[in-house]
């Protein structure tokens, strides 16, 4: 006999006694307390109810798993889409930047186009104003600050001069210096002056 398995049907009976149970009230109450069956068949019973809530248990952990990939997705998704659209706010406004640039260049130019000064002339062409005029240093400082062509080329012979480099021009244009092996001569070819060297044989090598 099992005293233990005894005492406990006994402990379920008097408790079921006492809310008035049947017999069928009782024999459920027993069935349901696992003591009415079999060593073997309880023992199998709680095989399967640890089966089960390990079973619940894995399924509890993938649920989780789940959820925590669901949200890592929406939140890659979210970035990803706040990347594009910050992408494409970008691209806007630098279309934007590049058309007002344009247009601003573009009327620049069309300011600047008649403020030139004369060939023979250190004044304006538009506005006769000594050249730079106000428009031009205004609109273009750089360009404005150009000299003309006869004073780029003074410029030149004056930078010779301070260097204290000692010159003499020939006839044909040609600028010689008698203590450098450098000088200025017509290029036919590119038809442009160029700066020339001279060499060991006697030849010139055109920088």
């Amino acid at each position: 006999m099992n005293t233990r398995r005894v005492n406990t049907a006994a402990g379920v009976i008097n408790a079921a006694q006492k809310t008035r149970q049947t017999a069928a009230g009782i024999a459920m109450v027993l069935e349901s307390a696992g003591l009415l069956q079999s060593p073997e068949s309880a023992a199998e019973l709680v095989a399967l109810q640890q089966d089960r809530d390990g079973f619940r248990e894995q399924r509890n952990t993938v649920f989780k798993t789940n959820e925590e990939l669901l949200k890592r997705v929406e939140r890659s998704g979210l970035a990803r889409l706040q990347a594009e659209n910050e992408a494409r706010t970008v691209a806007r406004e630098r279309d934007a930047l590049r058309a007002r640039v344009a247009e601003l260049e573009a009327a620049q130019t069309a300011a600047l186009t008649p403020h030139v000064p004369y060939t023979d002339s250190p004044h304006c062409q538009a506005d006769g104003d000594p050249w730079p005029c106000p428009t031009a240093t205004a609109l273009a400082p750089t360009a404005a600050s150009v000299e003309n062509p006869w004073e780029r080329a003074v410029a030149g012979l004056n930078a010779l001069v301070d260097a204290d480099v000692i010159f003499h021009v020939e006839p044909d244009g040609h600028i010689s210096a008698p203590f450098s092996d450098e000088h200025i001569e017509w290029d036919l070819q590119t038809r442009r002056w160029a700066l020339t060297h001279d060499d060991h044989d006697g030849g010139t090598d055109a920088r």
